[in-house]
């Protein structure tokens, strides 16, 4: 029960003022109680999403994208290697340096020096690039994606990694996917103004959900929304982090995001290439199910059927 308190001059003397002035706090307590219960504000709702994280989807794990790095490798995209808009939207990679590199995969293999099983180790490193597009809700996006190789260097297998991003209308990445050879699961990281839309148009997450925007696990149950990162500034790419072995994706941050290592050992240049202009072909038995991710020719399910996508031109379709 909510009590307000009228402190009167006296037992008899309470103005039409007076009166007013409680009633209109008593409207804004109220309303503030009921935005905390049922979603609120931003900052409420993701106060929500994070008390949840640890008790919702049994068998993920939410806190791999909180790791903090003690030392770290940086990589970013060599001035003039692509387009502006490429550079800009190139992810800035952030690799875990642990002390132990017997085990590392070589990132950023060049597809076109590579022969045979030979590790390719005096390469410059290359990401390539991939754009097409994706309609959700009616409307068509741009999607841009960034796959770099990776080849163990004692064996020479190779495997891929990236991160597939579909863009809002100013060009800003609101829905962010990793994609990779050997993923189990499918991880999105959405942007904070998309999950502000999910719990307006949808409510609250479903039982075990993290997220608004996130599907029942009843109907996406290999698909988690990992994280919701912060909206940027302007259009730009994401600091992407990986495990030490360079292959398996620990998070997704928005440049203008407090990072998450302590010290870098060396930074390193790498070069954009269009997938456009490798033989796909070619590459299809040793990178299994890479071309068919960039071009949806794979039997992964569109996001928009994986996860509740909300309007995102906020306004009517």
């Amino acid at each position: 029960m909510l009590v307000v308190k009228i402190p009167a001059k006296s037992a008899t003397h309470v103005t039409g003022r007076t009166i007013i002035t409680v009633l209109a706090l008593t409207v804004m307590l109220l309303w503030a109680c009921d935005s905390n219960s049922t979603g609120g504000n931003a900052s409420s709702r993701a106060a929500s999403s994070e008390k949840g994280a640890t008790t919702s989807a049994p068998g993920y794990d939410y806190l791999k994208a909180r790791s903090e790095f003690v030392e770290a490798d940086f990589f970013k995209p060599a001035a003039e290697s692509a387009d502006e808009d490429t550079i800009r939207m190139a992810p800035l990679i952030v690799r875990e340096v642990t002390g132990d590199e017997a085990g590392h995969w070589r990132l950023g293999v060049d597809l076109a020096r590579l022969k045979g099983d030979q590790p390719a180790t005096a390469d410059p490193r290359v990401v390539y690039y991939h754009r097409d597009g994706v309609v959700i809700g009616g409307w068509e996006h741009e999607r841009l994606s960034y796959v770099w190789i990776l080849q163990n260097r004692e064996s020479g297998e190779l495997q891929w990694c990236g991160v597939r991003m579909v863009r809002g209308g100013d060009g800003r990445a609101v829905l962010s996917e990793v994609i990779a050879s050997d993923a189990r699961e499918r991880e999105v990281f959405v942007a904070q103004t998309v999950e502000d839309r999910a719990w307006i148009e949808f409510g609250k997450p479903f039982p075990g959900r993290r997220y608004a925007v996130e599907a029942s696990l009843e109907d996406a149950p290999d698909t988690f929304v990992t994280r919701v990162i912060s909206d940027g500034p302007e259009p730009m790419g994401p600091f992407v982090y990986l495990e030490a072995n360079g292959r398996a994706v620990t998070t997704l941050l928005c440049r203008c995001m407090p990072s998450q290592y302590e010290a870098v050992r060396k930074n390193e240049y790498y070069e954009l290439r269009s997938w456009d202009d490798v033989d796909a072909d070619m590459w299809r038995a040793t990178l299994p199910k890479l071309a068919d991710c960039l071009n949806d020719t794979g039997d992964a399910l569109p996001l928009a059927m994986v996860l509740r996508v909300p309007n995102l031109h906020g306004r009517k379709e």
